[in-house]
């Protein structure tokens, strides 16, 4: 590499999860918040494209509402500060936000039936794999460019 900047040191670590891949990949592009919020929206776009392969309705705008008014759920974690509470607060602060993103995604789209019951798997694939299967796509294409720059002398 040569201390030029590669694409394949981008994604390399992140597509075959070295150890402490994760966060590497964050000391290196640093402000976590952008990141997360760049997941939040890749994610609501999965669920949305699953949503449209699945049901054919519903918009973006419709998707991210719904899931936006599901998270709120995500604030009885909160309660997880009372000691008292907390060991009620850890379960419930889990499993309710993904009902509420389900039930919020199936809404959004009009999903009944079997269709609301494979959304959220779907959404998975597509807000997961997908990325990840593009991000190994790239790396390979990355490195048979500079496999050919190589080979013609443009790269040392």
């Amino acid at each position: 590499m040569n201390g030029r900047f590669s694409l394949e040191a981008v994604t390399a670590p992140v597509v075959f999860q070295e150890p402490g891949a994760i966060h590497q990949f964050f000391q290196r592009f640093g402000d976590h918040g952008r990141v997360i919020a760049a997941g939040w929206f890749i994610a609501v776009l999965g669920i949305h494209v699953a949503g449209r392969v699945i049901a054919d309705k519903g918009s973006y705008t419709r998707t991210l509402r719904g899931l936006g008014f599901a998270n709120v759920v995500t604030l009885i974690r909160i309660i997880g500060l009372l000691p008292a509470l907390a060991p009620l607060a850890a379960p419930i602060g889990i499993w309710l936000p993904i009902i509420a993103i389900w039930l919020g995604a199936a809404a959004a789209h009009n999903a009944r039936g079997w269709r609301s019951i494979i959304l959220p798997f779907l959404g998975v694939f597509f807000a997961v794999l997908v990325p990840v299967l593009a991000m190994m796509m790239v790396s390979g294409a990355v490195f048979s460019l500079e496999s050919v720059l190589t080979q013609l002398g443009f790269v040392r």
